[in-house]
């Protein structure tokens, strides 16, 4: 917590948790492994829409669903953070 009269950086949070590292990263931990099964799930759809048993696969329907768990699975993957940031 931050003392009488001290201010917290702008984007910063105060709160620490137990550990005292900021709450913010917790909690974007805790997002990022409750996410992990909607991206593997998004995963499977697509190699199941596009498995060579599968005659629907260049259908409109199969593609447009393929594209939306392209969509789906990049914005739920873990990505590392850059060197630079």
């Amino acid at each position: 917590m931050l003392k009488e009269g001290q201010r917290a950086p702008d984007g910063v949070t105060s709160f620490k948790n137990n550990k005292g590292q900021p709450m913010l990263y917790e909690l974007n931990a805790t997002y990022m492994e409750s996410i992990k099964p909607l991206n593997s799930w998004a995963k499977f759809v697509q190699d199941f829409n596009s498995a060579p048993w599968n005659c629907m696969r260049f259908s409109t329907a199969a593609r447009t669903v393929n594209a939306s768990m392209e969509f789906v699975e990049r914005l739920t993957d873990c990505y590392d953070e850059p060197l630079g940031g």
